[in-house]
Order: C-alpha cells, then sequence, then structure tokens
C-alpha cells in the first residue's frame, strides 16, 4: 500500500476491489487488505458475493460503522475473485487458498486495464448491497414482509396476470398491485421487467418454469 500511497499525492484516488470479508458464525470482519482499502481517503467501488452478503448481520450499521461514506458497494450472485486496482495503476491479486493471505502486486497496464474493465462490467450488472441486504438475512431471520415481497417476485416471475396472482396469494386484486408496487420500492426499481431482472440478479425467484396459468 505505500507505493500506492506514493503515487496518490497528487490525484484524487480511486479504488476498485472484491471483498474478502472473513466470518464465523455471525461475526463478519474485514480482511487485511479490506482494512487498509478502507483507511484509505479515497472514493472506493466495492463488491461482496452473494453468500457473504446474506452473512452480514445488521447490514445498515456495518456499512455506516465499517465501510463508512467514501464506499459504494454493490453485490452479486456468484462467487468472485479476490482483486483490487487501484488508481488504474496497480492490480493486487489474491494468490492462496490458505488461511494467510498473499497477494501479486501487478502493474502492467495492460493487465491492470483489464481487470478494471472487468469489475466495472461486473459492477455494473450487480445490486446495491442496501437494497440487497433487505432480502438476504441470517437463516430463520426473514419476516413476513419479506417473505411476501419473495412470493410476489414469484408470481411476476411465473407471468401471472395480476388477477391470477391475486387469486393465487388470496388476496384482492387492488392489494396484489399494491404489493408489487411496494416490491418495486424495496427492490429501488421502476418497472416490474425491471424488478425480475433484480430479483434474478438476487437469486430471489426459483428455476425458470415451463409454463404458467395465465
Amino acid at each position: 500500500m505505500h507505493h500506492y500511497r506514493a503515487r496518490q499525492a497528487d490525484r484524487s484516488p480511486h479504488i476498485h476491489y472484491i471483498a474478502g470479508f472473513a466470518a464465523a458464525g455471525h461475526d463478519v470482519s474485514a480482511g487485511p487488505l479490506e482494512r487498509a482499502l478502507l483507511q484509505e481517503p479515497a472514493s472506493i467501488h466495492a463488491l461482496i458475493d452473494a453468500d457473504m452478503t446474506a452473512r452480514l448481520s445488521g447490514t445498515d450499521e456495518y456499512l455506516e460503522q465499517v465501510l463508512g461514506q467514501h464506499v459504494q458497494a454493490r453485490t452479486v450472485d456468484w462467487r468472485l475473485p479476490r482483486f483490487a486496482v487501484l488508481n488504474g495503476a496497480i492490480l493486487l491479486l489474491r494468490t492462496d487458498h490458505a488461511s494467510v493471505p498473499r497477494f501479486l502486486v501487478v502493474r502492467e497496464s495492460h493487465v491492470v486495464r483489464s481487470m478494471a474493465t472487468l469489475f466495472d462490467a461486473m459492477f455494473e450488472r450487480a445490486v446495491d448491497l442496501s437494497v440487497a441486504a433487505r432480502f438476504t438475512g441470517q437463516s430463520g431471520e426473514t419476516g413476513e414482509t419479506e417473505n411476501r415481497f419473495v412470493r410476489v417476485l414469484t408470481m411476476l416471475d411465473a407471468g401471472y396476470t395480476d388477477e391470477t396472482a391475486a387469486r393465487k396469494l388470496g388476496v384482492s386484486v387492488r392489494t396484489y398491485r399494491r404489493y408489487v408496487a411496494e416490491t418495486m420500492t424495496q427492490l429501488d426499481v421502476s418497472s416490474r421487467f425491471q424488478a425480475g431482472v433484480r430479483a434474478a440478479t438476487l437469486n430471489l425467484i426459483p428455476a425458470p418454469r415451463s409454463g404458467a396459468d395465465h
């Protein structure tokens, strides 16, 4: 990190990194790379894989206390390699599979740019962590409202009409449409199509069905 700091004296620093948090039970803590990066007065884009997102207890407080206001964190539904791109100039690539972390430092510009481009592509498809946290609580802690959101998303994914979906959920069409609007708000989207895309990204809905009763 001292090489990175030396190069940032006259620049506005920016960091892209794949977060590698350590988890034991319900306790989640930042790894050594995360602790070093989060201490930097830089604009940070962070990606966290869905497995770890689901284990973040009290995510809003976690973001406020650990990540801070200078970090934009998002999550994706697949496991991610651990790396960081520092200001588009340095790549830190985690190379170990043991308890002691090791990182390869790469300064070759083509490789660094390629990894930055890869990160940007993943980040563009990812979901804001604060949104994901509403649906990925600890096992057994999902509330009735969250379960209702998932049921509504399942109805939308199946392609049911509002009338059919309302009947299957045992509510009026008016109530079902209110549920849909609430679900879209929770997912921070403005259309049913966007809700479906985001739900798929967060792995909130089951595998596609072969057909539906419309």
